[in-house]
């Protein structure tokens, strides 16, 4: 069997509690006035948009939520879909693969649909959830997959 790495299987619940807590870090601290860090400490930024237009290499303010909320939902679904099952065999490699193929094309596809659909900078913000959606898309079907499969065992 063809070994890859893959995170411990112990790793997938504290994935799924990273993943939780990004989105409910989402829904709580959007915008918040306290993560506004120019009050805090300032942080380094190599390319960043101001008042002024385009900056390079400068220090400057932002809102830290978007990029904790993003950090703790990309951390936490990489430890969801990249961690052992407990049982891993070469059926499973060929799931992950099924998987991996099915949520890119449709990740893909709706990205397309919403370069046709959606204008402007309505665009940009399916941009940034495009950021988690393969991911998310390859967790759930990898996922409905094993349970499918499973569910076919069942019934031999």
């Amino acid at each position: 069997m063809n070994k890859q790495f893959l995170f411990p299987h112990k790793l997938k619940f504290v994935g799924c509690a990273l993943f939780l807590s990004g989105i409910i870090f989402g829904v709580f601290a959007d915008n918040a006035v306290w993560l506004n860090v120019d009050k805090f400490l300032t942080v380094f930024g190599t390319v960043g948009i101001g008042n002024g237009g385009w900056s390079f290499f400068q220090i400057q303010s932002v809102n830290l939520g978007f990029t904790i909320q993003s950090t703790l939902i990309i951390v936490g679904c990489l430890l969801v879909a990249f961690s052992k099952e407990k049982t891993e065999d070469e059926f499973i490699n060929l799931l992950r693969l099924r998987s991996f193929q099915y949520s890119v094309l449709i990740n893909f596809s709706v990205v397309l649909l919403c370069l046709l659909l959606i204008w402007g900078f309505n665009f940009v913000a399916v941009l940034m959830y495009n950021l988690y959606s393969t991911l998310i898309f390859f967790i759930i079907i990898f996922h409905i997959l094993l349970w499918r499969n499973s569910k076919k065992e069942v019934e031999k």
